[in-house]
């Protein structure tokens, strides 16, 4: 071998030590955490590792842009090397190109990974002004090269994009969540609360509060008698007070305020002498901003006004906490689910359930401006005061009305059908039919394995069907 044969193969080397320490290097910085440098605080490398984590987004970009180099430029003199030392045919090449595919992954890969994690602190601060000064080195270089690329954004946008923020958005960081998930380093539930965090912003009062049909409230001359009927049937330890009609609330009682009264008290009791003074919010209120309201004014129930002011419905500190946390059962709270897996080909569902959820169930896209729920979906599409038996069609579902409390929807039952086109227009029926299936005219649902026309299988459909229902 001549000696510009040996200068390839030192360079080539130096090349992949010096891409191995740049992605060493990554990985530290990745792996490292604050709490790791506490005891360190005196240290001027600890204050350079925590300049660099005030904007790591330059730091990352460097690395990797040093790293790409390295590995071109180490790819290119294997090749060459290999051109002129190695040619013995094709099995020979292939054999030299797979060892240096191996030397890659090897020592700019794993070997880095597993030091820089192990080793994060270390690494990071007995580097760490190397690695300011590898920024610098990089960056003119990084920035020349990019400059094709900044162009081509522009004129797709993307240049104001990040002009306004150079933080992460919603999408990228639920993309994150996701691939935090995959790879079991965020747990489900974990997952889950991040992703109604950015839900919870964007929700309004009326996505979450109990609808005026379904209030319990007293009158404000019952008596204490009536009173503790009540609080034993329905289990709530605070409950609104109206005068004459429900739309003109005067506040709300707290039943631990009535633990202590005398028997005089009882007897001349009226709840209107006992009220605590609530909040009246519009439907369309922001819940962040209505938590952080009912948290300043220590207040755990508030009032839902529609737009003529008549009560729209109520909401409690409980429903907005689980819309972040998920559901909270107590002792008292009911276990029916919101949906159910019947027999065979059905599910039943509350008609209180919201159309987005259904949605999630079944991976649909119902889109119905006109509802909210369930019920109110099927109510529109009828036009009129439904009754059991009813059935509607849209978008290859169909919905029948199965229970009734008054003119309210309680349950409905939902099969898909098979459709031979794409129209999401609906249909009506009067239910004479009954509610019997059909064979042959129902489609598997999400999931599920078509074993049988009535065979809805799939225990991960079942289960998540079976889901414990929310709190509306």
């Amino acid at each position: 071998m001549d000696p510009d044969g040996s200068k390839q193969i030192l360079m080539f080397l130096l090349m992949l030590f010096l891409a191995g320490l740049l992605a060493t290097w990554e990985y530290a910085l990745k792996a490292l955490q604050d709490g790791r440098l506490h005891q360190q605080e005196n240290d001027e490398r600890v204050l350079v590792i925590k300049r660099i984590f005030e904007a790591p987004k330059g730091i990352f970009e460097t690395l990797l842009f040093g790293k790409l180099v390295l590995w071109i430029g180490a790819t290119v003199l294997g090749t060459l090397f290999l051109m002129q030392y190695a040619y013995r045919g094709w099995v020979t090449v292939t054999l030299a190109a797979l060892g240096l595919l191996f030397l890659f992954v090897f020592f700019a890969k794993s070997v880095p990974e597993v030091l820089g994690k192990k080793y994060a602190a270390a690494i990071s601060l007995f580097f760490s002004n190397t690695i300011i000064a590898a920024k610098y080195l990089f960056t003119p270089f990084m920035r020349f090269f990019e400059m094709p690329g900044r162009l081509f954004g522009k004129l797709l946008g993307y240049e104001e994009a990040e002009r306004a923020g150079n933080g992460l958005t919603e999408k990228e960081f639920i993309d994150m969540v996701a691939s935090g998930q995959e790879d079991e380093e965020i747990a489900q539930v974990e997952k889950s609360m991040l992703h109604n965090v950015f839900e919870f912003a964007d929700m309004v009062v009326k996505d979450v509060m109990t609808p005026r049909p379904d209030i319990t409230a007293l009158e404000k001359n019952t008596s204490f008698e009536d009173l503790m009927n009540v609080v034993k049937e329905e289990q709530f330890s605070r409950i609104p007070v109206y005068d004459g009609i429900i739309d003109n609330i005067l506040g709300v009682v707290h039943i631990k305020d009535l633990i202590f009264l005398s028997p005089e008290e009882k007897v001349n009791f009226s709840p209107e002498k006992h009220v605590r003074q609530t909040i009246f919010v519009p439907e369309t209120k922001k819940i962040s901003e209505l938590f952080m309201t009912m948290k300043k004014e220590k207040i755990h129930m508030a009032i839902v006004l529609d737009e003529y002011g008549g009560t729209a419905g109520l909401v409690t500190m409980e429903d907005l906490i689980e819309e972040i946390m998920g559901d909270i059962q107590d002792e008292h709270d009911s276990e029916e689910p919101l949906v159910q897996v019947l027999d065979d080909d059905l599910i039943e569902i509350n008609a209180v359930m919201r159309i987005e959820e259904l949605n999630d169930y079944l991976h649909t896209d119902l889109q119905f401006e006109e509802a909210d729920t369930v019920g109110g979906l099927v109510f529109s599409l009828l036009d009129r005061v439904p009754v059991e038996g009813d059935k509607v069609e849209i978008a290859g579902l169909e919905l029948t009305v199965w229970t009734m409390d008054g003119h309210r929807i309680e349950k409905v039952r939902i099969r898909r059908l098979k459709s031979t086109d794409d129209d999401q227009s609906p249909k009506q029926d009067d239910g004479e039919n009954g509610n019997g299936s059909e064979e042959g005219h129902r489609d598997v649902f999400p999931g599920e394995e078509e074993q049988s026309p009535s065979g809805m299988t799939d225990a991960r459909v079942v289960a998540c069907l079976q889901t414990e229902p929310r709190k509306l």
